[in-house]
């Protein structure tokens, strides 16, 4: 169901961007949505109501839920904003003072690890996506986190989206699940594989890679790509840590959401083959992902391409607590202490960039 983003944002100018801090520091209490982004390579942005603007954004959920959609809305750059007064009106502690709380703890998670290892081993599927979350008991300042994470991740698209049907979520995806440029050609990011950047790649991370590109270039092959071409894989780095990516480009008559359908969730997210390894999450993870490891979609935006985006390394902030989510590739090789160690450094990449109310 498609919703206005109503007044919010109305009048906004780059001239008075600055004079945001005021709304932007009791976002919490807004009443109709809010979007503020920042594209790779471009600045930050606010969404303002437009009746003249073809301009839609769409947040999809991992499995069962609303798709959320705003439209009639262009986006204002906010080049001119001072984010260091910002942080000096926010009133801000660092991240140093979080409290954490894991809601999976550490046997569990490896518990459901090995199982997965076993339903592999028995056929049942080549690869399975776990995740679990982690919680902060305490008032995360939304605003803040994201002007860090985009100060931090400039490659990665950051947003900090409110809806009174979703809350208020926070990320910095590097995933592109779909872009389409000004040519007409497609492109898809097929990202696995986490590692410390001094770190090597063994075997599991290079297969469980090569499973996402397989997959993807099979599930395009199917429904009519042309012109299909494969860069990578390569290294790509994402703060601390880095991932393998390939980029595939092709062209197709199709629109968006029939591409979309066939391709998302990709093993990246949920598993190959498709039912078995979804089915697997749905019974054994133990919670609702909700919008986490579905898509946010970039539509007609002014300069910026026609784009989706994979919702990674993304958290939920309520009013007194804010849920991190973070997952792993598993696949035969998978020790299941070093997935461990890969979720909660992926957490750290969002605690990192926290602030909380002082």
């Amino acid at each position: 169901m498609k919703e206005m983003l109503t007044t919010f944002g109305a009048g906004i100018t780059i001239e008075n961007a600055n004079s945001l801090s005021e709304i932007l520091f009791n976002s919490k209490k807004i009443a109709s949505p809010f979007l503020l982004l920042r594209y790779p390579g471009h600045t930050i942005t606010l969404a303002s109501c437009d009746s003249s603007s073809q301009s839609t954004f769409s947040f999809a959920p991992f499995h069962n839920g609303d798709t959320l959609f705003l439209s009639d809305f262009k986006m204002i750059d906010l080049e001119n904003l001072d984010t260091h007064k910002l942080f000096k009106d926010g009133k801000s502690k660092e991240s140093e003072t979080l409290k954490s709380v894991e809601t999976v703890d550490k046997q569990s998670f490896i518990g459901n690890v090995i199982l997965a290892k076993t339903e592999i081993e028995k056929g049942k599927f080549k690869k399975v996506v776990l995740s679990k979350t982690k919680k902060i008991n305490q008032s995360v300042n939304p605003i803040h986190s994201f002007i860090r994470l985009e100060e931090k991740y400039q490659t990665a698209l950051v947003y900090c989206f409110y809806h009174p049907k979703c809350g208020m979520w926070i990320g910095a995806s590097p995933e592109k699940l779909l872009e389409k440029d000004k040519e007409s050609k497609f492109h898809i990011h097929s990202l696995a594989g986490t590692k410390a950047i001094s770190e090597d790649w063994t075997k599991k991370e290079i297969v469980e890679q090569k499973i996402v590109t397989d997959y993807i270039t099979n599930k395009l092959i199917n429904i009519g790509a042309k012109n299909l071409e494969v860069d990578g894989p390569m290294d790509y780095e994402f703060g601390e840590i880095k991932h393998i990516k390939s980029s595939i480009h092709f062209q197709i008559d199709h629109e968006f959401q029939k591409i979309i359908a066939a391709i998302h969730p990709t093993p990246a997210v949920c598993g190959m083959p498709l039912l078995s390894s979804q089915k697997f999450i749905l019974d054994h993870e133990g919670y609702d992902r909700s919008y986490y490891t579905g898509h946010i979609g970039l539509r007609n935006i002014d300069d910026i391409h026609d784009t989706y985006f994979v919702n990674l390394r993304c958290m939920q902030v309520n009013k007194d607590n804010t849920y991190i989510y973070t997952g792993a590739g598993i696949v035969s090789d998978s020790d299941p202490e070093r997935e461990w160690e890969e979720v909660e450094a992926k957490a750290k990449t969002l605690i990192d960039c926290i602030t909380i109310y002082g």
